[in-house]
């Protein structure tokens, strides 16, 4: 979790930005999946996209900046060997 990452590592990471796109109207009881992935890794944050899906068409897309920071600063920092390593497992294909 977040909290544990913070206690852990002394850092913290937070949203920078969002971008969001409606492609398609959904409404309330409507099934949809959600497919996440990382897009870019940067030094200090990283990108994931996110691609809402209902009924197998494309509903909402959208794009996450996260910034890691130091705990105590709130300034941007290096982002942890661990969580890049993991990042770096899960990066989009072609985004390298």
């Amino acid at each position: 979790s977040i909290i544990e990452f913070g206690n852990q590592t002394g850092k913290t990471i937070f949203p920078a930005s969002l971008q969001v796109k409606n492609r398609k109207g959904i409404f309330y009881n409507d099934e949809v999946d959600l497919e996440l992935r990382v897009k870019e890794i940067h030094n200090y944050s990283f990108v994931f996209t996110y691609t809402l899906l209902c009924r197998g068409d494309t509903a909402i897309t959208a794009e996450l900046n996260m910034v890691v920071a130091d705990g105590k600063t709130n300034r941007p920092t290096k982002i942890p060997d661990p969580v890049r390593e993991y990042l770096e497992e899960h990066l989009e294909p072609g985004h390298d």
